[in-house]
């Protein structure tokens, strides 16, 4: 169950979600305990864990928001305009071709707290247990 510290967390690391009328907590709530929960492991992310869960639910949320209304909120672009049109309002951004960008790590690219998660996620790796055999 999501913690009120929790909570504070993403809306620490994504003010654009930190007005509690039109994000209330019930709402990061149900996104920490149904998705972010699943998809973060507080094994390996240990003291970072709660930092890693508000990048997961701010990246979960910034998704929900761009498909409910087919544009953006905090966070919710990345990379460089490629293109602008005027009549109706079109904007597309282009994603360099990366690692980032293809196989596993290609949904979390979709949003800036995504990255943000997979940098930390990275920055972890040399905290693993590794045996050579």
């Amino acid at each position: 169950m999501a913690t009120a510290a929790q909570i504070a967390k993403v809306r620490e690391v994504a003010p654009a979600y930190a007005d509690d009328t039109a994000y209330p907590d019930a709402t990061i709530a149900a996104i920490l305990d149904g998705w972010a929960d699943r998809m973060i492991g507080r094994s390996y992310y240990l003291d970072c864990y709660d930092l890693a869960l508000a990048y997961a639910a701010a990246h979960i949320l910034t998704l929900q928001i761009r498909a409910a209304s087919g544009g953006g909120g905090g966070g919710a672009s990345v990379g460089s305009v490629a293109s602008v049109s005027t009549g109706p309002l079109s904007i597309s951004y282009a994603v360099a071709s990366s690692w980032a960008t293809t196989g596993v790590d290609a949904g979390w690219a979709q949003t800036g707290y995504g990255m943000l998660l997979v940098g930390l996620r990275d920055s972890r790796l040399g905290a693993l247990p590794f045996v050579a055999v």
